[in-house]
């Protein structure tokens, strides 16, 4: 999230479109926006992803009103069971370490999607 106010936070898969990577299929190059208005709020809005944005199971509509974030809130980019993350009051270091654990919760989760396809398509393989 955005530490100070009137910053800006893009999540996505490509470094040279995102502030932080989600190295994971489902989420699109620049997928959301996170940013921190001049009274602490906290925005998400969908960058027109390809498999969408919720904040607790509700669409945030691709190019549309930017939708404000509460402390427990969980927002999912594309796949839920890849990226899902619950907001969080964060300041400073804490803010730091967390967004390594969300780039390390990422890739692992992408790597478990690598895996089950890899054992899907040898099932196919031992039916053919």
């Amino acid at each position: 999230m955005p530490s100070r106010a009137g910053g800006v936070v893009v999540v996505g898969r490509e470094k040279k479109s995102a502030d932080v990577c989600l190295p994971i299929g489902t989420v699109s190059a620049a997928h959301a926006r996170f940013e921190r208005d001049e009274d602490g709020r906290v925005f998400v809005s969908d960058l027109g992803s390809r498999n969408g944005t919720e904040v607790d199971g509700r669409p945030v509509p691709p190019g549309g009103p930017r939708f404000e974030l509460s402390a427990g809130d969980v927002v999912t980019l594309g796949d839920p069971h890849l990226a899902r993350f619950e907001v969080a009051e964060t300041t400073g270091r804490d803010l730091a370490d967390a967004m390594a654990g969300v780039r390390e919760t990422a890739a692992e989760a992408e790597r478990n999607a690598k895996a089950v396809a890899a054992t899907v398509n040898n099932a196919r393989a031992a039916l053919s």
